[in-house]
């Protein structure tokens, strides 16, 4: 079992680390207005993570867990962050998890289906 990151094909590696906790350890900006948002960008999560682990897992069963990635999964979000979910998987993945895997999760602005809607207040 290991830990993937589904990525566009299209978007730039990242060298830093995907994950470190979200929520727990986030870290406020001074911003209020940002800070909750992302209070509650973290709160949706949470009462929606396993709804999205079961819509994931009718993509294919081998997906095990999910967590927030990025700045988000680390607890230090910006105004201009976007939501990135990290998906364990058992195994390697198919070459095309994430076109599936953008087909279940997005429709219009992102997340909007399920709630989640980043950079919109």
């Amino acid at each position: 079992m290991g830990a993937y990151r589904i990525q566009s094909p299209l978007s730039p590696k990242s060298t830093t680390p995907p994950l470190i906790g979200g929520g727990a350890n986030f870290k406020p900006t001074g911003d209020a207005d940002f800070d909750d948002y992302a209070k509650q960008i973290y709160s949706e999560f949470d009462k929606k993570k396993a709804d999205f682990l079961r819509r994931a897992k009718t993509v294919d069963p081998k997906i095990t867990s999910l967590k927030l990635g990025g700045s988000y999964g680390r607890g230090t979000p910006k105004p201009t962050s976007d939501v990135d979910l990290l998906f364990t998987y058992k195994g390697t993945p198919p070459e095309d998890l994430y076109e599936q895997l953008l087909e279940t999760f997005m429709i219009g602005d992102g997340f909007a289906d399920v709630g989640i809607v980043p950079g919109k207040k």
